[in-house]
């Protein structure tokens, strides 16, 4: 039945049947009723979801179905849990009851917790890599005008990035984003020298 149900609601989101696909997602979602299903159906079934322009899978299946399941296994210490609520921070942003209910995390916060757990996972790796990357990135987009932290404790907002970018440099094994990173360790070091001079404690 529930697999009908899941089947159902794929073909109407494909096809972009929209009334369809909610009167599917809801059925689906009434369908899997118990905490233990919950999780079995998101381990089975989370990577089939397909996101839309918002980056979110279908809300209602989020909220019914997986969220439950990975706040309980999250809170359980289980990794993937932790990967699988960065790969869906989207729909865990969307609404203040998923934050209220397990506490503010971006995404690189899951990321970092999967792979602090699991080490040798390279999806885990991947994952955090990727987004660190994408955080540095727009840190730096404005250069050279400057560095996009806060000013008022900016001491530790330096060491804290220059902390972000050794990392990142460590877990790049195939060093695709040496150059990027490197770039990146010699502009925060120009910018504390910069923001020094400023302070007149050089």
């Amino acid at each position: 039945m529930t697999n009908d149900l899941f089947a159902d609601f794929l073909h109407a989101d494909a096809q972009g049947l929209r009334v369809d696909a909610k009167r599917a997602a809801t059925a689906l979602v009434n369908s899997v009723s118990t905490q233990d299903d919950k999780i079995a159906w998101t381990l089975a079934n989370l990577e089939r979801l397909q996101t839309n322009g918002a980056s979110r899978i279908r809300h209602e299946i989020y909220e019914g179905i997986v969220f439950p399941a990975l706040k309980a296994r999250f809170e359980c210490g289980d990794p993937e849990a932790s990967y699988q609520l960065g790969r869906t921070w989207q729909n865990f942003i969307s609404k203040p009851c998923f934050t209220e209910e397990l506490g503010w995390y971006s995404a690189e916060d899951f990321y970092r917790i999967a792979y602090q757990k699991e080490p040798g996972s390279l999806r885990y790796e991947r994952a955090l890599l990727e987004r660190l990357l994408e955080k540095l990135a727009y840190l730096f987009h404005e250069w050279p005008a400057g560095i996009l932290i806060d000013h008022r404790q900016w001491r530790d907002e330096i060491i804290s990035l220059r902390e972000d970018i050794d990392f990142a440099s460590s877990i790049d094994r195939s060093s695709d984003h040496a150059e990027a990173l490197s770039e990146w360790a010699i502009m925060t070091d120009q910018y504390r020298d910069r923001l020094d001079k400023r302070d007149g404690s050089s």
